[in-house]
């Protein structure tokens, strides 16, 4: 078959959503619904299998996020849906950690959590080896902080704050500066127990700010869920070291 050097494609994949990514948290958001539509010749095409694939490996994260199912079939409007489900960090059982190489129920909260999954359909006239059609959507997934098992009497600073901030302290240690004299003072570490007891009413409100407001407390955006209700229930109950 003869296929022109300039065309448009017979066969047309695109999101009817807009997803740059998908932010999954298990008890929160743990599935979410991607809508994608299939076009034929410009025109919607209904009945068309699309498949689902999820990333098999990742070398930085464990695989935290799938597909609920491996086919979708589009309705008579070319829509296709599909759900991505989240696993739960902190009951992973025994899930595979690539970067310590060891299967890990809980999964720390120092690090960034994510993979990819994939939306495929066929398309001969792609010059692609297998010739498809494929968008590739990244996932990351959060840690849920389950509050309600969490006593007001045993909060503490140390064993339930801190660790809310770790993959902040991990990812950007001098986030919160001033400079004098070509020289760099920090002041706010939020591991010491003064500095955050003092700022405390600051963080909460730079962190219940919307994700596009500028004010929000930077690089806060993956903080885990339910966080900022533990650190209230800590602020109210005396805060504890």
């Amino acid at each position: 078959m003869d296929v022109p050097a300039l065309g448009a494609p017979t066969h047309c994949l695109m999101f009817s959503r807009l997803h740059w990514f998908l932010i999954l948290a298990f008890w929160w958001r743990w599935s979410n619904e991607i809508v994608a539509r299939v076009y034929h010749k410009n025109l919607p095409m209904p009945n068309h299998n699309v498949r689902l694939i999820t990333q098999a490996t990742n070398t930085k994260s464990p695989i935290v996020a799938s597909f609920e199912n491996l086919i979708s079939i589009t309705n008579k409007e070319g829509r296709m849906r599909a759900f991505v489900k989240a696993t739960d960090l902190t009951n992973a059982e025994d899930i595979h950690d690539p970067i310590t190489n060891q299967n890990l129920k809980q999964l720390p909260m120092d690090r960034y959590y994510g993979n990819y999954v994939y939306i495929e359909i066929d398309n001969d006239l792609r010059r692609t080896n297998p010739p498809v059609e494929k968008i590739e959507i990244p996932i990351r997934v959060l840690h849920v902080v389950k509050a309600e098992s969490i006593s007001s009497e045993d909060l503490s600073f140390d064993s339930h704050i801190v660790p809310l901030f770790s993959y902040y302290v991990r990812y950007y240690p001098w986030l919160h500066v001033n400079e004098h004299d070509d020289q760099y003072e920090q002041f706010f570490d939020v591991e010491n127990y003064e500095h955050f007891r003092q700022l405390c009413p600051i963080v909460l409100t730079k962190l219940s700010k919307a994700d596009d407001d500028p004010g929000k407390m930077p690089r806060s955006r993956d903080f885990p869920i339910n966080g900022i209700e533990l650190i209230k229930r800590w602020q109210a109950s005396g805060m504890r070291k």
